[in-house]
């Protein structure tokens, strides 16, 4: 019985923990992570993000971008920024020029600690498959490995192991 006890528990504290990064992944879903933005002496992380987008990300309209918070993350040397979007749209037509990004420079999604975590686990994989030019790769979220429109991997952001394909955890 104790043992019976323990694993529902132990189910019951998945299913939360589950919830939990749902909830958080959900929060930050319109949320921006830039690297490589130079910091200024004015402080004006918004004017600095604006600079940015329109000088290195060649988006024209970066005055016109509704911005519901900007402000810098501390890391190791170059904070970076992070910038919630008011809408949906504008973050992903701000997230599709970083390939014009060189360098240092780059723009990420704020996913939550678990996911990046988990997609670590299969960038190797990804990077093995990349090197096939004819591939067609993407990660799906949370964290499922796409190769020419087939889901070949997916990684539980909670436990860092392998799903069986064609199973839910």
């Amino acid at each position: 019985e104790t043992n019976t006890r323990c694993g529902n528990l132990e189910r019951k504290l998945y299913e939360v923990s589950q919830q939990r990064l749902e909830l958080d992944a959900r929060c930050r879903r319109n949320n921006l992570l830039f690297h490589g933005v130079p910091e200024t002496d004015e402080d004006n992380t918004r004017a600095e993000l604006t600079t940015f987008l329109v000088d290195k990300c060649g988006l024209s309209n970066g005055n016109e971008l509704l911005l519901q918070s900007v402000h810098r993350v501390p890391t190791r040397k170059t904070p970076g920024i992070i910038a919630k979007f008011v809408d949906f749209r504008q973050r992903e037509l701000v997230r599709s020029t970083r390939s014009n990004l060189k360098g240092k420079q780059a723009i990420s999604q704020d996913l939550p600690t678990e996911i990046r975590n988990a997609r670590w686990v299969i960038a190797d994989q990804f990077a093995e498959l990349r090197k096939n030019k004819d591939n067609r790769l993407g990660v799906a979220y949370p964290c499922k490995l796409i190769c020419n429109n087939q889901v070949i991997r997916i990684v539980d952001p909670l436990t860092l192991k392998d799903i069986p394909l064609g199973h839910r955890p």
